[in-house]
């Protein structure tokens, strides 16, 4: 049916848009057609067994759509439509890149503590350089975070329905000056720690040159320093899962508190909706 053709498309568009800020499935890391394929199927499982639609009151009518309703909707309704999908799907993708800052503040500090073991004579794309990065997004994905961020999407069609009026609480800066603020204060979290034993570190190479005069500082300090990077951070890897997984949660929840949802009566409500992996959705018009 037409109606279903229109609720397919602009989920679709929402969830790609967060696809493509997400860790692990923007840039090169996935496949283009993965990218665009898993969007697609989950829009088509929403689009099928929804059967009201969430457009706007204007052009409804008894719960269905003809071709000529679809066709009546001018260019700018529908790049209004597609304008909040993408607002609202790219705010759900950058509430976790952005969390990513964190892990780059971090690199930084322990960077310059340890006397810049994780880049000195390493090519720009090797591992230890890019370790911090490649490190939290496998976190990411094992503290189950994909799934709580598609979660909050879907969700989402139920307070912010597809074609449905909505506006933000709060200004857009705000929102993204909590996020970089939340990420900041993460990336502290997860330097503290690892600098603090690199500090030990020194100390300790410090007093042992002291007493052997003939120990080459320079030589033994910096490999040293990688070693205790390496080894201090996955020892701090399960408290670290535990903290990202909750910084995942405040993050959705900080973009959820900032939107409100339309009071048109035309809007689909997914009231069955839970967040979890055996999840079924309804729909029905509210009324």
């Amino acid at each position: 049916m037409p109606h279903t053709f229109v609720v397919f498309t602009l989920v679709s568009i929402r969830l790609l848009t967060c696809f493509l800020f997400l860790p692990g499935f923007g840039g090169t890391n996935m496949a283009f057609r993965w990218r665009l394929g898993i969007p697609v199927v989950l829009a088509l499982m929403i689009a099928s067994i929804s059967w009201a639609t969430a457009l706007s009151e204007a052009a409804v009518t008894d719960n269905s759509w003809s071709v000529e309703q679809v066709k009546a909707a001018d260019w700018h309704v529908w790049s209004t439509w597609i304008a909040q999908e993408v607002v609202i799907g790219a705010s759900h993708g950058l509430a976790i890149s952005l969390m990513l800052v964190g892990c780059q503040l971090a690199l930084e500090l322990v960077n310059g503590i340890s006397g810049g073991v994780l880049r000195t004579g390493l090519p720009t794309q090797s591992l230890p350089t890019s370790f911090p990065y490649v490190l939290m997004t496998a976190i990411f994905f094992s503290v189950q975070g994909h799934h709580a961020v598609i979660n909050a999407v879907l969700d989402s069609i139920r307070w912010l329905p597809v074609g449905g009026e909505m506006a933000m609480k709060g200004s857009s800066t705000e929102l993204i000056g909590r996020t970089l603020q939340a990420s900041y204060q993460f990336g502290l979290q997860l330097s503290l720690p690892v600098a603090f034993s690199v500090v030990m570190s020194n100390v300790a190479i410090a007093v042992l040159g002291r007493t052997v005069r003939e120990l080459n500082l320079l030589s033994v300090g910096m490999g040293l320093n990688l070693v205790v990077v390496l080894v201090a951070s996955f020892l701090f890897l399960g408290g670290l899962g535990v903290q990202f997984e909750k910084e995942i949660r405040s993050s959705l929840s900080h973009v959820r508190s900032y939107w409100s949802g339309p009071a048109c009566k035309s809007a689909v409500a997914f009231d069955s909706y839970q967040p979890s992996d055996t999840t079924v959705v309804t729909g029905r018009e509210v009324r």
